[in-house]
């Protein structure tokens, strides 16, 4: 993809200092924020207060989009999710569609299977469906709609007006060769951002992939 588009990952989660963004990918990293159990946000920086973190990744992400007014602007999982950091999202996604440039198409990249939100689920998928069909060009579905569709775990009052693409699954090209009985057994984890998922990488050795990205944006 960085050979056909220039890239801008906006991350709003701590970045792995062993980990390093792809080279013709641009990284900008935002004061990291922690969703705490049982809700509300903690700061991971202590630099930061929540007040000033929340202040300055406002800034940061609408002056990523000033210095590079992009043509797609890919948010991972919100409206679906990410409740907590709806006001410096919608604020990027106003400040994209209001350069001079025009807007860019804006979308949004959604898991499978949303998480339920118990007693809270209509509300909550009622705040989204607005949210989606004010901001959004396109909800994209990492699923085959064979195996599991957007509404099969998201029912608003009010429809989704937004068109919804569904993704496929990564799967690879050619079959797996056969495992021999005496080779080891390898298992591929992925565990979202790593910070809940790390005690399941600790029982043994396994290879690690995640992404605390809040958005990407190419132009």
């Amino acid at each position: 993809m960085p050979s056909r588009f220039a890239v801008v990952v906006l991350s709003g989660g701590a970045v792995p200092r062993h980990m390093a963004a792809p080279a013709g990918v641009g990284l900008v990293e935002l004061p990291p924020l922690i969703l705490r159990d049982g809700g509300g946000l903690e700061s991971a920086d202590p630099a930061h207060t929540v007040e000033q973190a929340q202040a300055v990744r406002a800034r940061l992400l609408a002056e990523a989009v000033r210095a590079r007014p992009p043509a797609v602007v890919l948010v991972e999982l919100f409206p679906f999710g990410r409740k907590a950091f709806a006001p410096e999202i919608v604020g990027m996604l106003e400040e994209a569609r209001a350069q001079p440039g025009g807007p860019p198409l804006i979308l949004s990249s959604v898991r499978d299977i949303l998480v339920g939100r118990g007693s809270e689920q209509r509300a909550f998928d009622e705040r989204a469906s607005r949210l989606a069909n004010a901001h959004f060009d396109a909800i994209l579905v990492h699923s085959d709609p064979r195996f599991a569709r957007l509404e099969e775990s998201f029912d608003p009052d009010t429809p989704l007006r937004v068109p919804v693409r569904y993704t496929g699954f990564v799967t690879a090209s050619r079959r797996a060769a056969p495992v021999r009985d005496d080779a080891e057994a390898t298992v591929v984890v992925s565990a979202g951002g790593g910070r809940v998922g790390e005690p399941l990488l600790q029982p043994r050795s396994m290879h690690f992939h995640g992404c605390a990205s809040a958005a990407c944006v190419c132009a």
